[in-house]
C-alpha cells in the first residue's frame, strides 16, 4: 500500500499544474500505482459530492477517536486525583446555599 504510506509520511503532493483538487490528485497517484484501467472505474456510481462526504466522514471519525482518547485520559486523571484526595472534607454548601446533589 504505497499510497497510504505516502499519506502517512506526508509525502503525497498535489501538483498544481496537473491536479484540479484532492480528488484528481488521488486518481492521478492511483493511476501511477495500479494503472489507469482500474482507477478509471473507481468513481463509477459516485459523484464528487459523495466522495467529499466520504472523506469528511473518515476525517471526522479519526478526529473523534483522538478526542475519545483524550477524554479517557482525562477521566483517568480525575479518578486518580479523587482517589489520592479521598480524605479531604468537601463542604455541602456553594455560594452560601446547599449544594445540589449530583
Amino acid at each position: 500500500m504505497p499510497g497510504l504510506k505516502e499519506y502517512k509520511a506526508g509525502k503525497f503532493n498535489i501538483i498544481s499544474d496537473v491536479d484540479e483538487d484532492i480528488h484528481t490528485a488521488n486518481e492521478r497517484r492511483l493511476d501511477e500505482i495500479i494503472g489507469k484501467n482500474i482507477t478509471g472505474k473507481l468513481h463509477t456510481g459516485r459523484g464528487r459530492k459523495e466522495q467529499v462526504v466520504c472523506g469528511m466522514r473518515w476525517w471526522l471519525r479519526n478526529e473523534l477517536r483522538k478526542i475519545d482518547d483524550h477524554f479517557v485520559n482525562f477521566l483517568k486523571v480525575v479518578a486518580a486525583r479523587a482517589e489520592s484526595e479521598i480524605e479531604y472534607i468537601v463542604l455541602g454548601y456553594t455560594n452560601l446555599q446547599y449544594a445540589q446533589p449530583a
